[in-house]
């Protein structure tokens, strides 16, 4: 059974100790949010901000990617090899 909290967050488990006795146990999700859109002004970057911030306050571990702050290059012109010298 999950427990709601703005999605699926919290993964609820009934255990029993040594003893018989029930105890429930708690683990959180741990959630990757990748965002590509270009513009930092973006109606995606907004909607990936209010998210952050409610998987933050639900007490989720969340790790952000954001794609236009990497850097690479995205044309590949030397295929997969290096750069010629």
């Amino acid at each position: 059974m999950d427990l709601e909290f703005g999605g699926n967050i919290h993964e609820q488990k009934k255990n029993h100790c040594s003893c018989g006795n029930e105890f429930i146990s708690i683990t959180m999700k741990k959630i990757l949010l990748i965002n590509g859109h270009p513009n930092q002004n973006s109606f995606c970057f907004g909607i990936a901000d209010a998210y952050k911030k409610g998987v933050v306050s639900a007490g989720a571990e969340i790790k952000e990617i954001i794609i236009r702050d990497l850097v690479f290059n995205p044309n590949l012109q030397f295929g997969y090899k290096s750069e010629p010298i």
